[in-house]
Parts: structure tokens; C-alpha cells; sequence
């Protein structure tokens, strides 16, 4: 289903277009919520944490201390996230009793951490706007690790299955690492404002302006990256997603799709929208509005429908979760903390 919170509220669908509203325990700034398999688990700007066994019914939790928490993420055994504006870590097996850890550094000032991955041995994440990376086997025991350059690593870090890759922010380098503590440093194109990196299952890519004009950046490996020039397309296109082999970007009233990250198609969206996230359930691209009750859907990424939402709130991510004991490896195969 999908789903999203905000303020006090969650709104759950099964198909993007037939919405339910329910209730949170209290009102505050929500992760998007994470799958474990039986429960979903989402962590608020302060204190508190919600669980659910169905996306209807919410149960709030006391978390160990306060902080800008990232999107927790599950490993099989249990869910971790960091502060992003600090050195604290917290995990739990069940969302509901957690325990905090020291990160080995702190992500505070411009430095937040980023992206908080699992790739089926260690956590890692990197840290914004300095050469931090970190990893984890656990959630409680952490190591530091450099990177070769220090950019802000303000688009998704991504594990594809393989490597772990990332790029820089209005830079042109990328990285990449097999294991989250050796990586490589390779060359754009351009320099662009590269954001949200999306792997599509066979290609990554990051949309972003170069000299005042919409590009795309694509690669196979993370290492050699090919440049195409979407003009007149500009603007900050933050939402991308890989979803049924094919990329999907909106921005106001336009959508794009490409199959390979190299030739786009462009299509248009029934209503101006800006989303944080476009999110894939197998079947169905959606994307939701921010403070408002604005919400599309699409097929296919080319044909799109407008739908209401019960209610307007400043939501978190739109996620597609599913409770089922194999989902979470599929939704943490690409992990990102969004917060």
C-alpha cells in the first residue's frame, strides 16, 4: 500500500486512487515509514516513534532522546536509524523498545548524515558537505571510513546490489565502494545539481542543471557516466524513481520517463505538483503534494490522473510498503534515509 504521514494524520491506499485517513497518537514531523514484514515503524522529529500493524492503527513509542531522526531502515533482524544532526544511533527489533548507540562522528552543522543503507552485511551512510562515511554490521557498533573527496552527498546513496554509489551536489564526482569503507572516486560529465540518485535495476541516474538547463547523468557501474541534455526541461526536479524498468520524474506540470536514463519522453501531469518522492508499487507511479491534498497517478509514467487525498498536511515521502515477510529486502534494496 501506500502511505504517508503528517501532523497527526496518515493516509493509506491501495492503488493511489482511494485514500483512508487515520490517526496518530500525537502530531508531529514524520520519516516515511519502513516495513519489517508485521509491522511499520516511522520515527517523528523529536522523541517518538509510531508502529502499526495495518497503516490504520498507530501505537506511539519513547525513543531514547531527540533528534532529527532519518528513516529507519530494516535488516532482517532489526531497525536502525541516526540523527542527522548529531552522533546518535538507535535500533530496535520491533519499533517499539530502542536503544541508542555513538556514531564514531557527528553529523552536525552542514555535515548531517545522509542515506542510511543496508546491503545485506553493513550499514552505511554518508556524511553531507565533508569525506565521512560509516558503517555498521549491527546498528550498534560503527566504523569511520574516507572518502575521496569531500562534496555534498545531498542525493541518495544508492546499493544496487553490487556497489554502493553516490554523487556529489553541484559537483561533478561521484563515488563508489563494494563493501562501504574502501571507495573510488569518479568523474561526471558535468557539474551539475545532481539529486536523488535512482537505480532502475540495470542503470543508475540523477537528474540536475547544468548551465541553466535540465540533464541527465546515467550509468551500468557507477564508474563511466553518459550526459544528455533534456532542454528546454530546467528547473529542480527532486523526485525520481526507477520503477518497472523505467525512470520517472515530475516537476509542475511536466513528467519524463526513460527507459535507460538516455532517451526521455515527456508527457504532461493534470495538475502543477512538486513531490518529495514518486513512489512504484509494481503497477502504479503516485505522488503526493506536500500541504496539500493533491495527488497523481500513472501506469506507466506517461498517461496521469489526478486524485484527492482526505486531507491536507505537510507529509512525509509517499512510500510504497507492503506487510509481508519478503518485503522488507525488496524495500531496503534501495535504501535512502528521507527525512
Amino acid at each position: 500500500m501506500f502511505v504517508a504521514l503528517g501532523g497527526a494524520a496518515a493516509i493509506t491506499s491501495p492503488d493511489g486512487a482511494t485514500w483512508t485517513q487515520h490517526a496518530l497518537p500525537s502530531s508531529h514531523g514524520w520519516t516515511a515509514p519502513t516495513s519489517n514484514g508485521t509491522v511499520l515503524c516511522a520515527l517523528s522529529n523529536s522523541n517518538a516513534a509510531v508502529t502499526s500493524p495495518d497503516g490504520s492503527n498507530w501505537t506511539q513509542h519513547t525513543l531514547p532522546s531527540s533528534g532529527f531522526w532519518g528513516r529507519p531502515v530494516w535488516n532482517g533482524t532489526l531497525f536502525c536509524a541516526l540523527s542527522t544532526a548529531s552522533n546518535k544511533a538507535i535500533t530496535s527489533p520491533d519499533g517499539a523498545t530502542w536503544a541508542q548507540y555513538t556514531l564514531p562522528a557527528s553529523g552536525s552543522g552542514g555535515h548531517s548524515w545522509r542515506d542510511l543503507v543496508w546491503n545485506g552485511s553493513v550499514f552505511c551512510a554518508l556524511s553531507r558537505l565533508s569525506t565521512n562515511a560509516i558503517t555498521s554490521p549491527d546498528g550498534a557498533t560503527w566504523t569511520l571510513h574516507t572518502l575521496p573527496a569531500s562534496e555534498d552527498w545531498l542525493g541518495k546513496l544508492i546499493w544496487n546490489g553490487s556497489i554502493f554509489c553516490a554523487v556529489g551536489y553541484s559537483s561533478n564526482v561521484a563515488v563508489t565502494s563494494l563493501d562501504g569503507a574502501t571507495w573510488a572516486q569518479h568523474t561526471l560529465p558535468a557539474s551539475g545539481s545532481w539529486d536523488n540518485l535512482a537505480w532502475s535495476g540495470s542503470v543508475f541516474c540523477s537528474l540536475g542543471q547544468v548551465s541553466g538547463s535540465l540533464r541527465a547523468i546515467s550509468s551500468t557501474t557507477g564508474t563511466t557516466w553518459t550526459q544528455t541534455n533534456l532542454s528546454p526541461l530546467s528547473g529542480t526536479w527532486d523526485s525520481i524513481v526507477g520503477g518497472g524498468a523505467l525512470f520517472c520524474a515530475i516537476r509542475l506540470t511536466n513528467a519524463i520517463t526513460s527507459p535507460d536514463g538516455v532517451s526521455w519522453a515527456q508527457h504532461t501531469v493534470p495538475v502543477s505538483i512538486a513531490p518529495r518522492e514518486i513512489a512504484w508499487s509494481g503497477s502504479t507511479f503516485c505522488a503526493i503534494q506536500s500541504a496539500t491534498d493533491l495527488a497523481v497517478t500513472s501506469p506507466d509514467g506517461a498517461t496521469w490522473t489526478q486524485r484527492t487525498l482526505p486531507t491536507s498536511e505537510v507529509w512525509s515521502p509517499l512510500v510504497w510498503v507492503s506487510l509481508s515477510p519478503i518485503a522488507p529486502f525488496w524495500q531496503n534494496f534501495r535504501r535512502a534515509v528521507e527525512v
